[in-house]
């Protein structure tokens, strides 16, 4: 490095050059044992300027680091007290300090350069105009972020390029332990806010290891859970999770440690230190280096359970609801709601069977079965004198029941006018508008085939027909079980969906159970098939 310490006194042979390279020894050796031990930039300056005042005049001798985001030079008073003027921060273009940014290189200017760049407008002047003037980068890995000035206002002999050489070695040893302090200061300020942030966040934030243990973790999660910091750093993610909900996020945080992602996020239960559950969200992310798949774990806990109690209150409500809306159209038909509630648990049953669940939103799962109750809200529109006749339909009568499945769905429309698109909504509609429709086309309103029909009406169809063929009716007698399901299951690829009638044939038996629980006060099932 030019201005190093053996290039420097081999440069200099003479006698008095020799002193001058030993004194530039001793101030590197200085300068080197206090950046080793000082507390404090402003010890490591002192050391600096007392180390150079034994080879030039230190009087009016200054550090400026530099901002580039806004070009500006700014200094601690403490790094220039015996500067005559000097300003807290000034503009780094066409002052000197900029020049020597611009150059990355040592530059020395007598008074008269100095006027003569005044002159040309090259530079301005910040405080008295000096007899001579050093100003050398303060420079790590090519990127100048300060400069070390000298200036004298009364000797113009006080510097020469020697004088220069000596203050770019100094700078350059100052240089690195100025960043690696800037370095520590911002590591330490960035704790600082991150251990801020951690604790007094309104939210929980937890750390753990690949194997659930806890590295880091702030006080609202103890709060959420209701364990003590003593406790749950004993703990681990399985303990506080119930079996049915962490299996579902050992799936996704499988995902994560097989790097087919790096976030998830999941609603779920926490098993609280009372041993209660209550709800909360997780987002989770990977953090630091994986090794060999492994990594740690950022967890964002909030705890929804005011939220959820909520949205079950209001679900209780609109189930209640919903539940009338469909009693009041079997009562027309003279039932009572069982109806209705036997084909709710069918299409449940049915929906797991078949795996049918797994084509919704999980979210949405329940929705379907809940719907499934109003698929034939749609009757309201049918008179009397022709749902309640005992006898055969005509075909001209036939025509008008087929319209009820097109009476409810305009019935669902319009309360999604007032109500918006929920999924709830389209579910049922779904149902109600397409229920009667058949496998290979011959059904009503719009004799849609195969899987043109939703799904969810091609179970609600199976669940229906189950129910009516076990149920007496104002116009038939009720048959077994057995009879129902031979029935059922002659229908496949004709009537019904054959992959849905095999899920039935499966789960047949469950469908008989649902059939003969009920209250036995109620003339309908009292009525019911006897097997």
């Amino acid at each position: 490095m030019k201005g190093g310490v053996v290039l420097f006194m081999n440069e200099v042979p003479n006698a008095a050059g020799q002193k001058r390279a030993e004194l530039l020894w001793r101030a590197q050796y200085a300068i080197a044992d206090k950046t080793a031990t000082a507390g404090t930039l402003v010890e490591v300056f002192e050391t600096v300027r007392a180390a150079l005042s034994d080879l030039m005049d230190t009087a009016n001798f200054f550090i400026a680091e530099f901002d580039e985001a806004t070009g500006m030079l700014f200094a601690q008073r403490q790094f220039g007290r015996d500067e005559r003027v000097f300003p807290a921060r000034w503009p780094c273009e066409r002052s000197l300090g900029g020049r020597v940014i611009v150059k990355k290189e040592p530059v020395l200017l007598p008074k008269s350069e100095i006027l003569e760049l005044i002159r040309d407008n090259a530079v301005e002047l910040v405080g008295p105009l000096p007899e001579v003037w050093i100003g050398v980068p303060l420079l790590n890995s090519e990127r100048v972020f300060g400069v070390m000035v000298v200036q004298s206002y009364d000797d113009p002999t006080a510097y020469d390029q020697e004088s220069a050489e000596i203050l770019r070695t100094v700078a350059n040893q100052l240089s690195v332990y100025m960043e690696k302090k800037r370095a520590e200061e911002y590591l330490r300020e960035g704790e600082a806010i991150f251990r801020t942030f951690f604790e007094q966040n309104s939210v929980g934030f937890s750390i753990a290891d690949a194997w659930g243990e806890w590295r880091l973790f702030n006080d609202k999660v103890c709060e959420i859970t209701g364990y003590s910091r003593e406790v749950f750093e004993t703990l681990n993610w399985k303990d506080i999770t119930p079996p049915e909900d962490f299996e579902r996020e050992k799936a996704l945080l499988e995902d994560m440690i097989t790097g087919k992602t790096d976030t998830y996020s999941i609603e779920k239960r926490c098993v609280r230190a009372d041993g209660s559950l209550t709800d909360i969200t997780v987002s989770a992310r990977i953090i630091g280096e994986r090794s060999g798949g492994m990594g740690c774990y950022a967890f964002i806990i909030q705890d929804i359970s005011e939220r959820k109690r909520a949205e079950r209150e209001l679900q209780r409500h609109q189930e209640a609801l919903i539940g009338s809306m469909a009693i009041l159209a079997e009562h027309r038909d003279h039932g009572t709601g069982e109806h209705i509630r036997r084909t709710k648990e069918y299409v449940r049953k049915l929906l797991e069977c078949s795996g049918g669940e797994l084509l919704y939103p999980p979210e949405h799962v329940s929705l379907l079965w809940q719907a499934a109750i109003l698929h034939d809200i749609g009757k309201v529109g049918v008179p009397d004198s022709i749902l309640l006749k005992p006898g055969r339909l005509t075909p001209e009568e036939f025509e008008i029941v087929k319209r009820h499945t097109v009476i409810g769905s305009d019935v669902l429309m319009a309360a999604a006018k007032i109500l918006g698109e929920a999924p709830f909504i389209a579910y049922a509609q779904q149902i109600i508008e397409f229920h009667h429709e058949k496998w290979d086309g011959s059904g009503y309103p719009h004799g849609l085939k195969g899987e043109e029909i939703p799904f969810i009406a091609r179970v609600m169809a199976v669940a229906d027909v189950y129910d009516a063929l076990v149920t007496e009716r104002p116009y038939k007698k009720p048959v077994s079980h057995e009879e129902a399901v031979a029935v059922i299951a002659e229908g496949a690829g004709n009537h019904f969906d054959p992959r849905l009638v095999d899920a039935f044939l499966a789960c047949a038996d469950e469908f008989k159970r649902i059939s003969r629980t009920g209250n036995p006060e109620c003339p309908t099932c009292a009525k019911r098939s006897p097997d």
